[in-house]
C-alpha cells in the first residue's frame, strides 16, 4: 500500500519510442497546419474530413492541389511522406 505521503511514479514506454500512433501524430500536425493556412473554411473542413485517407494514400492529397497554394500543398505532403 502507498500512503498519502508517498509517491508512485509509473513510466510507460514502447520499443518504437511513442505510444501515439504515427497516423494520429500526422493527422494532428496536418490539422495544426490547416488551422494556420489562409484557406476557405469549407476547404479546410473537407481536407480535415479526408485526413486519415490522405495519410493512408498520400496521392489523395493531389485532388486538393488546386485549392492549396504550392507551399501549403508541399507542407502537407511532407507530413504524410515522412
Amino acid at each position: 500500500y502507498i500512503t498519502p505521503l508517498e509517491k508512485l511514479e509509473v513510466i510507460v514506454s514502447t520499443e518504437s519510442g511513442s505510444l501515439e500512433s504515427t497516423t494520429e501524430r500526422q493527422a494532428e500536425k496536418m490539422r495544426d497546419m490547416l488551422r494556420t493556412f489562409r484557406l476557405a473554411v469549407r476547404i479546410k473542413a473537407i481536407i480535415d474530413n479526408d485526413l486519415i485517407q490522405i495519410i493512408k494514400d498520400p496521392n489523395r492529397l493531389r485532388k486538393y492541389q488546386g485549392d492549396l497554394s504550392e507551399s501549403q500543398f508541399t507542407a502537407l505532403l511532407s507530413i504524410v511522406t515522412q
